[in-house]
């Protein structure tokens, strides 16, 4: 049996969305690394910690997980939709499963779950995030002129920031998006900071309605090859940004 010190948290994947993997060979080859490394994963079942267990075996369409040497625990948990969290090469790693079940995996009672359809693999440095008020104006011209074409800058509103990207909103009929273009020599502009000439790789498109019931789009980025001097001035920034909320909550309370 699996042991695991407790983690603190499930990590909201709407808040992080731009990094989940959702592409089969890449869900496979981080599904098999954990089972290889036999990394140990926290159970949670409606945000709540559970027990530590550990993936055991994979199988098409299914995994197998650890059970607990408490069977009442392992009774609990059964029929119901769980996240299991681990660090899988010093990267927080998150799956969700829609339902756990009893079975046996070579011989050996399991849990047995349908595979997840997507990943999220979170570095620390992207814990600091923050959503854009809409008083700041941030926008981020992505260009989309093809390589050697003149530069074609389209605006976009940032929903949120962080050292490892960004949230763009995306309105209808404005620009085709889809997970793994990249968009170079784009131009982030935030409040007292110069422009930043940034490259972009899209990692997630997920259809949002807005606050005016249209139908948009929000497209999750991720920045390529970020220098260190560009990283400083968006932590000041997002820094700032954290001030200012605390400020308001102190206000409102």
């Amino acid at each position: 049996m699996s042991s695991a010190q407790e983690p603190l948290r499930v990590v909201d994947f709407d808040r992080y969305a731009d990094h989940i993997v959702t592409h089969p060979k890449e869900i496979e080859f981080i599904l098999r690394n954990l089972w290889q490394q036999r990394t140990n994963l926290g159970l949670f079942v409606a945000q709540r910690y559970v027990m530590p267990t550990q993936i055991v075996g994979l199988a098409d369409h299914a995994l197998f997980l650890d059970l607990s040497q408490n069977e009442a625990l392992n009774q609990s948990v059964v029929e119901k939709p769980a996240v299991c969290q681990g660090k899988l090469d010093g990267i927080l790693t998150q799956f969700a499963v829609e339902s756990l079940r009893l079975a046996h995996y070579q011989g050996t009672r399991a849990f047995q779950a349908s595979r997840p359809t997507g990943i999220l693999r979170l570095q620390r440095r992207e814990y600091f995030r923050v959503h854009v008020p809409l008083s700041h104006n941030v926008v981020c011209k992505v260009n989309t002129a093809p390589p050697g074409a003149p530069p074609h800058l389209v605006p976009f509103r940032v929903l949120d920031v962080s050292n490892g990207g960004v949230a763009i909103l995306i309105p209808p009929a404005s620009l085709k998006v889809v997970p793994g273009q990249v968009f170079h020599d784009s131009i982030l502009v935030i409040p007292t900071v110069e422009p930043i000439v940034v490259s972009l790789e899209v990692r997630n498109v997920y259809h949002v309605t807005n606050r005016l019931g249209q139908y948009v789009e929000r497209a999750g980025c991720r920045f390529i090859n970020l220098p260190p001097a560009v990283e400083k001035a968006l932590q000041r920034y997002i820094f700032t940004v954290q001030r200012e909320m605390r400020l308001h909550d102190n206000r409102v309370s």
